[in-house]
């Protein structure tokens, strides 16, 4: 019985994903198969041309969870530009690592109306590594408990009944002000509690450093949530399955903000 409540009591991330057998590649010739489809996101709309990742449907699986503990950081540092050195380092990571994991949609080549392919495009990429290198570089800030940097990035309102973060994430040329915790529009106890033993301390750490730890918290619990399903099997018991390799990249920078 003492083994059933262990194996139960910490779901073990089951989690494959397959490396293409030959590189991936980005390519600008390639358009959407139907682009009318009522579907369709606005980046796809906006520039049907891409460029479009395309990779091997053969390869090997492996588990990246298991031996690239902090390919997240690998991640966090790509580049977010569409010049050929940066769709080459693009192209290099997919090719070591699998497709992204992002919504693929049916392209084939602009000349043609040939067999269509399964593709990435670049600004699911590009969007991903924005937000994934941003709260890399805030969970250092708040790792290294640089009290300077955090008090640049934290804001309290004048009658500190708000807190925001106000950030430059990476590629963009303006800051960005997103709400940590408001006060008046908090409901769950526990946090309030939060909000409250913050306005009331004189330490600089739970002022400026926790909220951080909170929005992280919170930023990277919602894409958990995304990617994360869970599965109660026989005889395994309880687990939760990892969809992507997107997934299993926010599931590292949980584990790296929780300390584990």
């Amino acid at each position: 019985m003492e083994n059933y409540r262990q194996s139960t009591s910490e779901p073990a991330i089951q989690f494959s994903w397959m490396r293409p057998e030959a590189p991936c590649e980005w390519r600008r010739d390639y358009e959407l198969k139907w682009p009318d489809a009522v579907h369709l996101s606005t980046s796809f709309r906006d520039d049907p041309a891409g460029p479009w990742l395309l990779c091997s449907a053969r390869g090997s699986l492996y588990e990246p969870l298991r031996h690239h503990r902090d390919l997240h950081r690998e991640f966090a540092r790509l580049p977010l530009g569409e010049d050929d050195a940066s769709l080459d380092a693009l192209a290099d990571f997919a090719s070591r690592y699998g497709r992204l994991g992002v919504p693929s949609l049916p392209i084939k080549p602009a000349s043609t109306d040939s067999r269509a392919r399964a593709g990435e495009h670049h600004a699911d990429w590009r969007r991903t590594i924005r937000r994934i290198g941003g709260l890399v570089e805030l969970l250092d800030v708040y790792r290294s408990a640089d009290i300077e940097r955090a008090q640049r990035l934290v804001s309290w309102s004048e009658d500190e009944r708000a807190i925001d973060l106000v950030y430059l994430w990476p590629g963009d040329t303006e800051s960005t002000q997103v709400s940590v915790l408001r006060e008046i529009l908090t409901t769950d106890t526990v946090d309030l509690a939060q909000f409250k033993s913050w306005r009331s301390s004189s330490l600089d750490h739970e002022r400026y450093l926790e909220p951080i730890e909170y929005f992280l918290c919170r930023e990277v619990s919602e894409s958990l949530g995304e990617h994360l399903s869970p599965q109660l099997r026989p005889k395994s018991g309880f687990e939760l399955r990892c969809d992507s390799l997107l997934g299993a990249l926010y599931v590292m920078l949980a584990k790296r903000i929780a300390g584990i």
